[in-house]
C-alpha cells in the first residue's frame, strides 16, 4: 500500500511546483490508488489528508478547464467568476477530508501544514478562505514549527500567497526563515531553494544578512 501511496506523493510535488503540470488522467489515477487504499484503511488520518488534497487538485483542474470552455461564449470576467466560485465549492467539499484526519490526530502538525500549503494555492479576496489558511499555518507552526517538513512547507506555503497575506503573517514569515538560518543543518538550504523558486532570494537575503552568525549555506546563496 505504501509504495502506491509514495506514488501519488510524487505526483502531488510535481503539481505543487506548477499547477499548471496537472493532468487530469494522473489526478483521475491517483485518485483510484487512494480509493483502494482507503477500502483497506478507512480510519488512517495520513491516507484521509492525501484523499482530500487529490480531490482539491482534482477540481482544480477540471474548474480552470470548465471555465476554460466558455470563454468563446463569455467575457473574461465571468470566465474568472465562474472558475472562483467552482473553486471554493471545491475547497469547501474536500476540507471535510482534513477535518477527519485531524480529527483522529489533532496534535500531528503535517496535517496543518498540509492543510495550510493547499489553501494557499487557492488564496482570493476570500475572507474565509484567508482565515482558514491563517488558522491552519497557525496551528501547525504551534504544534511543529521545528519540524524541518513543517516550515518548509509553511514556507512555501505563504509564498504562494505573498500578495495576499498580511503584512502582520509576512512578518511571522521572516521570522520563521530567520530562526531556520539560525539552526545547524541544511534545512536552511531547503528554504532558501524555494525562495529563490519564488524570485524572492534578495529580499530575504537582505534581512538574513543582518543576522549574527549566518551559516555558510545562508554566506554561499546570499553572497554574503
Amino acid at each position: 500500500m505504501d509504495v502506491k501511496v509514495h506514488q501519488v506523493e510524487r505526483g502531488e510535488r510535481l503539481w505543487s511546483q506548477n499547477v499548471h503540470s496537472l493532468s487530469p488522467d494522473r489526478i483521475n489515477h491517483a485518485r483510484k490508488i487512494m480509493k483502494e487504499v482507503l477500502f483497506f484503511s478507512p480510519f488512517n488520518p495520513d491516507y484521509l489528508q492525501i484523499a482530500g488534497r487529490l480531490g482539491i487538485w482534482n477540481d482544480y483542474a477540471e474548474c480552470a478547464n470548465s471555465s476554460g470552455s466558455k470563454v468563446a461564449e463569455s467575457n473574461n470576467e465571468n470566465k474568472e467568476t465562474d472558475e472562483a466560485t467552482c473553486r471554493n465549492e471545491a475547497i469547501d467539499a474536500y476540507t471535510n477530508l482534513f477535518t477527519d484526519s485531524q480529527s483522529v490526530r489533532p496534535y500531528w502538525p503535517y496535517s496543518y501544514s498540509d492543510q495550510a500549503l493547499l489553501l494557499s494555492f487557492f488564496l482570493d479576496d476570500n475572507a474565509a478562505r484567508k482565515d482558514a489558511y491563517y488558522k491552519s499555518w497557525a496551528l501547525a507552526f504551534e504544534l511543529g514549527g521545528n519540524e524541518p517538513g513543517v516550515s518548509l512547507s509553511l514556507v512555501q506555503a505563504s509564498l504562494n500567497g505573498w500578495d495576499l497575506v498580511s503584512w502582520k503573517h509576512k512578518a511571522k514569515v521572516v521570522g520563521l526563515v530567520q530562526q531556520i538560518a539560525s539552526k545547524p543543518g541544511v534545512e536552511i538550504l531547503g528554504v532558501l531553494n524555494v525562495i529563490e523558486q519564488y524570485g524572492m532570494t534578495e529580499q530575504f537575503c537582505n534581512v538574513l544578512s543582518l543576522q549574527e552568525g549566518a551559516s555558510k549555506f545562508v554566506r554561499q546563496k546570499c553572497r554574503l
